[in-house]
Order: structure tokens, then sequence, then C-alpha cells
């Protein structure tokens, strides 16, 4: 005899009828009835006497029934207690990402690690920089993961490297190849983030070294919108770190190519960090899920070959774009 059984009996007696207990588990009356004539044998006595007018209760089942509702109690209550324990034992992750950066993990990355880890639960949410860092120092997160990192009060991991990379038209002359290199921008306008980091201040540099025409554009909102208006209708090239890439996904029909240079020394990267406050309570469970993170990053893919995109009209190849 099982709980589920017992729990079974207890409604038919308290119901004194077999279908109104049936509709009450959502089973069928056939399979609740074979239940206890089951029981029944099982036991050895009879326990209910069934008549057209309802169901009469045995002395045999009465004295079962008895127990049962105290069994049946105690079991929830039981229940109950293992629950509030595991509650207890249960170490809770908050952990914020920057937008860009979220996008360097698979989308069901966090119910692999509960898969991995089921001690440990991970809440996530997405923010500006500045606002994870607030929030570390208020004790709101336990992690950030970003680009930016400003205070001495923070530990930091590094997860993944994001070199420089040129966003394009997947019918731009350039697109063919397996990388794009300076030189070959005498002539084109390039647009990039407005230097308030140091990935966008060492490109805004470097292109001033080289005389490569630039504009730069801000990315909130409706900006992304915008470069890539400017990327299909004038021709434009996109830089920025590799991991935007993931953020546009193929169907914007660009091509991302790494972006190469006589002295690659020059080109800037962006470090995507697990950063942490110091001496934190959940240390270890923090320390896992920043191993798991390494672990499973995923590194933005380079696409070397066009896209298809007919809606575009094709521009005239031989002269330089304007």
């Amino acid at each position: 005899m099982d709980i589920l059984t017992l729990r079974y009996f207890a409604c038919i007696c308290q119901n004194k009828s077999i279908a109104k207990s049936a509709d009450s588990f959502f089973i069928s009356r056939q399979a609740l009835s074979k239940s206890m004539i089951n029981l029944e044998k099982e036991l050895g006595v009879q326990l209910l006497i069934r008549n057209h007018s309802g169901i009469n209760i045995t002395p045999a089942g009465q004295r079962l029934w008895d127990s049962a509702q105290g069994i049946l109690q105690i079991w929830d209550t039981t229940q109950e207690d293992l629950k509030k324990i595991q509650h207890q034992s249960l170490q809770i992750i908050r952990a914020g990402y920057g937008q860009i950066s979220f996008t360097l993990w698979k989308s069901d990355h966090v119910c692999q690690f509960s898969l991995l880890h089921p001690e440990i639960s991970v809440h996530t949410e997405i923010a500006l920089p500045d606002e994870l860092h607030t929030a570390l120092l208020e004790g709101r997160l336990d992690i950030a993961v970003t680009h930016s990192f400003c205070s001495d009060q923070f530990s930091r991991t590094l997860l993944a490297t994001c070199p420089t990379c040129a966003l394009m038209r997947a019918d731009d002359p350039l697109a063919g190849g397996g990388s794009v290199r300076l030189s070959d921008l005498k002539n084109r306008t390039v647009i990039l983030r407005p230097g308030q980091t140091e990935f966008s201040s060492a490109l805004v540099q470097l292109l001033q070294s080289e005389q490569i025409p630039f504009e730069t554009f801000q990315l909130f909102d409706a900006g992304i919108a915008i470069v890539l208006q400017a990327i299909r209708e004038k021709q434009r090239i996109y830089f920025t770190s590799q991991s935007f890439q993931n953020v546009l996904g193929t169907a914007s029909g660009t091509v991302s190519l790494p972006l190469v240079h006589d002295d690659m020394s020059l080109l800037p990267s962006r470090d995507i960090y697990a950063i942490t406050l110091k001496d934190k309570k959940n240390a270890k469970a923090v320390s896992t899920y920043i191993r798991y993170l390494k672990a499973s990053v995923r590194q933005p893919a380079v696409s070397s070959s066009p896209i298809s995109i007919p809606e575009i009209p094709a521009w005239d190849r031989e002269s330089p774009p304007t």
C-alpha cells in the first residue's frame, strides 16, 4: 500500500462516493474502483460496501480510515518540513549581465547550470554597466558579467576576449574574404561608438593615425537600427567588438569579419569579466558559477560567406562608395 492509494481510500470514506472522489483526483471511476479492490486484496479484508445509494464503510474500513487520517497528516507535515530544509540549503546567486555580454552564452545556459548544480539557483537580469556596479555595491547582485571594471572593491575573472571586427553588407566587396585589413578601408567611411571606453578610444586613435574617415553613433534604443541602415544604404562599415554580431544575428543581412593590421598590438579587444565583491558570504557558489561561465562561453561565430539580401539593391562596385 502506498501513500497515494491511502489518500484515495480516505477521500472515498469522506465523500461516501467513488464518482465524486474520482473527480477530485482527475482519474476515472473504473481506475479508482480497481485501486480499492486491489487494496482490499492486499489487506485481506473488505473495507467498503458498494451499493446504489453510495458507499458504506465496514468496521475494518473504519479502523483503516482512522489510522489513515493521522498517517496522511504526518506525511504532509514531513513533506513541508523537508521543503523548508531544502529551501534553506539552496544557495541563490543574483547575476547581472550587460546586454552584449549576455549574448556570449547560449540562452539556456542558466538552465543547464541548474541541472549540473541543483543546489544553486541563479537569478539573472540585464542592465547597463554603471547600473551593474551600483547593484553590486548595494548588495543587490552577487556577480556582474560585463566589459567594464572601475573599482578596487571588486574582484574580477576574465571570461572571454572579443577582438575587433568589421561589420558590413553581405554583398560588400570585402565580405568574401576571411578578414578585413585596415589598409583596405582608406576610401571607406567607418562607423563606431563614441570614444567613451578604452576600446572605442583606441579605435578612434588608430583610425585617425591611418587617416580613415569615421562617424560615431550612439547605440541606445533606435541606435542599432540607425547603424544597420547606414551599413545597408550607405555601405558603411561598423567597427566594434566581435560579440556585437551576436546581438544582430545573421538575419540582419550582414557579415562580420575579424579586422587585421600590420601591427596587431594596436587593435583593441574587449575583455568580458565576471565581477564580484570581495569576501562574499556565498563565495563558493559564485566561484562555481564563474567556472561554469568560463567553460561554456560561446565565442561569436565569424561568417566569411556572403548572405543573400535581395531586398537591398546592388550598388556600383566599380566606384568607391560615398
